[in-house]
């Protein structure tokens, strides 16, 4: 099959077997990798062949030729508001194709995969999440705290629970989860929100000097005043290597004057310890009223608490086995390599 078989006289795209079969595909990920896409691609071409012998893709099974069908693939979404989208990951500097709405207005709408409980969750750690700025990322006892404090929450989650939401929304490329088990907005939450965390938040929201893409975890200016963003791997691609390498908006010396790291890097490992509540001055005990001496504090849990809650879910996952796993994103991994097993930033989940 040609190029000029997959279009009507108008030159519009008119849906084939092989459109149906690649979408499908898509809409259960969401968001691949390049190298995701073109074996999607070959497997779509695969399938069509076992039902027409004769059937010839109409473009090379390639890096090149899978863009070029993705191409076609989101022309054909525009009518149902959707597209796919191409865009690059800010931490690894790679490729991904991301299915989004069109509707850039809530998040819910973009959330299609999630339930109403799950969207407020996610509503409220992408929040926190963006108005932590500079670190742009919230340790583990942070990021359970969002979870709790929601007033959805009708009764405390023990850190399992709130561990196995967060990790469902990591590999559906909602979060990102660092190595040191910081949360951060991922790909796909980029990628689908750009417009809505601009009109929400502006004031946090920054552009990429080079790429104009939003920046959540690069280098800034350290010139008073200036307001200049930057990601690594735009500023290592163009500006590092320069004789004098200076701000692309001031013009002041990366020499004389060092950008500041934006995103985790901005803050201490120390703070990734936060299991939740205000720290206290002195030898690790919290700021509180002298009345509240030896209570806990507010928004965190003693570890007293903790492993009681964990022996009481053990003993209800026996019982009733597989049943806290429904209640969740169903976990699925965005960025599994078809050969070789899990790539990128998140680790392979099990399927559950």
């Amino acid at each position: 099959m040609s190029r000029d078989a997959i279009t009507n006289a108008a030159g519009t795209v008119e849906s084939t077997l092989l459109h149906q079969v690649f979408i499908q595909s898509l809409l259960s990920r969401r968001v691949v990798s390049e190298a995701i896409a073109l074996e999607l691609y070959k497997r779509a071409v695969t399938a069509v062949r076992a039902y027409d012998r004769q059937f010839n893709p109409p473009y090379a099974i390639s890096g090149h030729g899978v863009a070029s069908f993705v191409t076609d693939v989101s022309t054909l979404l525009h009518s149902v508001s959707l597209e796919v989208i191409r865009t690059i990951d800010q931490r690894s500097d790679r490729a991904f194709f991301v299915l989004r709405n069109l509707d850039a207005s809530e998040v819910a709408s973009f959330a299609t995969d999630l339930n109403s409980m799950e969207v407020e969750y996610l509503r409220n750690l992408i929040e926190s999440i963006v108005v932590s700025y500079p670190a742009n990322s919230l340790a583990i006892g942070q990021a359970r705290d969002v979870i709790n404090d929601s007033p959805l929450t009708q009764h405390k989650m023990t850190k399992s629970h709130a561990e196995s939401l967060l990790d469902a929304l990591v590999s559906r490329g909602w979060l990102y989860k660092s190595k040191r088990t910081r949360f951060s907005l991922g790909v796909r939450a980029l990628a689908e929100l750009e417009t809505y965390l601009k009109n929400e938040f502006d004031q946090y929201v920054k552009s990429c000097a080079q790429c104009r893409r939003v920046v959540t975890e690069g280098l800034a200016c350290s010139n008073v005043g200036c307001d200049c963003h930057i990601h690594n791997t735009c500023y290592a691609r163009n500006i590092q290597q320069l004789a004098n390498p200076v701000c692309p908006s001031c013009s002041s010396s990366f020499r004389d004057l060092a950008p500041k790291p934006v995103g985790e890097k901005a803050v201490s490992i120390m703070e990734d310890n936060f299991k939740g509540g205000r720290k206290r001055k002195g030898k690790g005990k919290n700021v509180g009223d002298m009345d509240d001496e030896g209570e806990e504090e507010e928004g965190g849990s003693s570890e007293a608490e903790d492993e009681l809650d964990e022996r009481r879910e053990s003993q209800s996952q026996t019982q009733n086995q597989g049943s806290i796993r429904r209640s969740y994103v169903p976990e699925t991994q965005y960025d599994e390599e078809p050969s070789t097993g899990s790539a990128g930033p998140s680790k392979r989940i099990r399927r559950g």
